[in-house]
């Protein structure tokens, strides 16, 4: 049966446009370090008061008074009455919906259309697709499907094969009538599940007491469903009815049959009127999504475009590189919150446990890791999404293939980061206020540590390069101040944890030299730099280095509490701006 809340605000009329999707991504990167904006709301979209003397709403135009008031909706910018416009809903500057926002008027059809935005956060992905349902198929083994799901022709298959099966069972069930179609599929959503709907390695309820996806067990709350693709066992947490199939609207054949994934490539912009949503595992909707990015790129070959060949090579290209690149991230998201979730269940603290005990201290050790581990794994994601505004569509096929990229990692960003959230609230409601103050200070330590190190090597690697190319030592005075300042801050953390300072200093020393001979931050191509000499290794060091600040900056501020650390983020900030504008200078081009 089809459900209209399943097409939530990231699909609605003021987010389709690309300027839109860009301003979240940029207001992404200015506010993940926040648990709440405070950049005020955009009014960009708003009608002008002069335009409307009626509400907008058709089945109300109550005539504005004195008394009866304007009011505009935050998230169609459209004016209402009072009556109409009575709701608040939690949007982020850019007027579109976060479940950390703050909270907005939007009017009645607006508030409608998130009514389930709430179900399902805490989705967690234990293993990638091919590494559960392809080795319980017995199609391939571990090594042959680990990392390599884009390129394996058996996983394609088998995807295709269930995808095939799903259309086909669909495609009987849609009669002549589209109201007919309808009642029969509202009728057999009280039948069970049909048999259509069942693949191949459908599990049996009694096969399993435990979800495939978290290994939580099932129970009266926790009820056990089915993925339609794969047939596993799993629970609402660890699924979705993110899966749609559909008749395009445009279309003048009822039975051709489409499919695709909610607010992912090519799906609708508006709900078809004939469709069903089926429920799928993260492993298999993760495992579909890639399979669209294929089916995408195949068929823009295909279809004659009124633009240079390399053009179209170019465009996908740099998609593909910016997807695989977020599904890297992704996969190490998803594999994070779990740990990070059993770590907290795990505590198992009391007010009156001694906190130097070995056992608390380890678990202190490895909250604290997992902390930073996401922290860092969320900030890179934001700043690999700012490439995805650089790029340019030249036809319709790569502009809705680009929005869907955009608004898929803007959906993922704020569903991942209201868990962290959630989760680190629950941390501080499980353990005692002196164990999650240690918590933050081993934080605290790591972020400020992480900070200095990758200064020093920065400025120790454009040494290294200025030596061996014979440029001057610019950048290396600029970032100078910046390495001081994390200097002694981290000096005053250790100090206070009552560490030994010169003995943490040799052994940063010590990693720095490992890092110089086997990790470098810059590294300069070699045929370019025979070709270009100097002059690209001087330009391609500014550039590198201004992505890195950027990076150490985001990381500063998401990993440690805002009062610590003032000096060296005020530094950081300060120090991207003067290598923004070196960059400038030099008219170097990302």
């Amino acid at each position: 049966m089809a459900r209209n809340n399943n097409y939530d605000i990231l699909n609605s009329t003021n987010t389709t446009d690309s300027n839109t999707y860009n301003d979240e991504i940029t207001n992404l990167l200015q506010n993940h370090e926040g648990t709440v904006s405070v950049a005020p709301i955009t009014q960009s979209h708003w009608v002008p008061n002069q335009m409307r003397d009626y509400c907008a709403n058709l089945n109300c135009k109550k005539k504005f008074t004195i008394i009866e008031r304007r009011h505009h909706c935050r998230i169609c910018g459209e004016i209402f009455c009072g009556s109409c416009s009575n709701y608040k809903r939690r949007l982020s500057p850019t007027a579109n919906y976060h479940v950390n926002g703050q909270l907005y008027r939007p009017e009645a059809q607006a508030m409608g259309t998130m009514t389930n935005l709430m179900q399902d956060y805490t989705r967690f992905q234990r293993q990638m697709r091919d590494e559960r349902v392809l080795i319980r198929s017995g199609s391939v083994t571990r090594s042959e499907v680990d990392g390599k799901l884009n390129k394996s022709p058996s996983v394609a298959a088998l995807l295709h094969a269930e995808i095939t099966r799903l259309i086909d069972g669909f495609r009987g069930m849609i009669s002549s009538s589209s109201l007919v179609t309808s009642a029969k599929l509202f009728l057999n959503s009280f039948n069970g599940i049909p048999e259509w709907q069942k693949s191949n390695n459908w599990m049996p309820i009694t096969a399993s007491k435990h979800c495939c996806g978290c290994a939580k067990e099932f129970s009266f709350i926790r009820k056990n469903r089915h993925c339609r693709v794969c047939g596993a066992l799993i629970c609402a947490e660890c699924s979705s009815e993110d899966l749609l199939l559909y008749v395009p609207n445009e279309s003048s054949d009822k039975y051709n049959v489409k499919w695709s994934i909610i607010n992912d490539f090519g799906c609708p912009s508006s709900e078809p009127t004939i469709c069903i949503y089926l429920r799928v595992c993260t492993e298999c909707q993760s495992a579909l999504s890639n399979l669209l990015v294929h089916q995408a790129e195949c068929n823009e070959k295909q279809v004659q475009v009124k633009v240079k060949e390399t053009d179209a090579e170019k465009f996908f290209k740099e998609i593909s590189a910016i997807h695989n690149k977020l599904a890297s991230i992704k996969a190490k998201v998803q594999e994070s919150l779990p740990k990070y979730q059993k770590s907290i269940e795990s505590m198992g603290i009391n007010s009156g446990s001694p906190k130097s005990s070995p056992n608390i201290q380890n678990n202190i050790q490895a909250l604290a890791k997992l902390q930073i581990d996401i922290s860092d794994e969320l900030s890179s994601f934001i700043l690999s999404l700012q490439p995805l505004k650089n790029i340019k569509s030249q036809n319709s096929t790569q502009n809705k293939l680009l929005e869907c990229v955009k608004m898929g990692s803007i959906k993922f960003y704020y569903d991942n980061i209201t868990v962290f959230r959630n989760m680190k609230i629950r941390l501080e409601n499980a353990v005692p206020p002196e164990v999650l103050t240690e918590i933050q200070s081993e934080v605290n330590k790591n972020a400020i540590n992480g900070t200095y190190i990758y200064v020093k090597q920065l400025i120790m690697e454009y040494l290294i390069l200025s030596q061996l190319h014979h440029f001057q030592n610019e950048l290396a005075d600029v970032i100078l101040p910046c390495e001081k300042v994390s200097f002694i801050e981290l000096q005053k953390c250790i100090t206070a944890r009552n560490e030994d300072f010169s003995k943490h200093i040799n052994t940063i020393d010590t990693f720095l030299k490992y890092q110089l001979e086997q990790n470098r931050l810059v590294k300069p191509s070699k045929r370019l730099t025979s070709q270009c000499g100097s002059s690209y290794v001087y330009e391609f060091f500014i550039q590198r280095s201004e992505v890195l600040v950027m990076q150490i900056y985001r990381q500063l501020c998401a990993r440690s509490t805002s009062s610590k650390f003032l000096g060296s983020k005020k530094a950081l900030s300060e120090l991207n701006v003067k290598i923004a504008q070196m960059r400038k200078a030099m008219s170097i081009d990302f």
